[in-house]
């Protein structure tokens, strides 16, 4: 088992760009619209879920290095800013075929 999914901790060498993009919209959904480079930062060092770390492992396991699996931060929020976080969601899973179907034409 990884040292990520030991700790739940994510050093920043393991972050690639989808990892970035998580934090990002984390950082949005804590501290809502108005969040600050201080504040993506400190998204880096929240712990993840527990049970989220185990999920990911175990999925992680079960599926032979298929799929990656990144454990959810541990985010209680008084506040949370939710709007237009689906959007963002689906914004990238399209972006995502769009590519693929891209890369296929080419």
């Amino acid at each position: 088992m990884e040292n990520r999914q030991r700790t739940g901790y994510l050093p920043l060498e393991a972050m690639d760009q989808r990892m970035r993009e998580e934090m990002h919209r984390c950082a949005r959904y804590a501290h809502g619209d108005d969040f600050t480079e201080r504040h993506y930062q400190l998204m880096r060092s929240r712990m993840r879920r527990t049970d989220a770390v185990e999920f990911a492992a175990a999925l992680e396991d079960r599926m032979g290095g298929t799929v990656r699996c990144v454990p959810g931060l541990n985010l209680e929020v008084s506040e949370p800013t939710t709007i237009g976080l689906g959007d963002t969601f689906v914004g990238g899973v399209l972006a995502a075929v769009a590519q693929k179907k891209a890369a296929r034409w080419t």
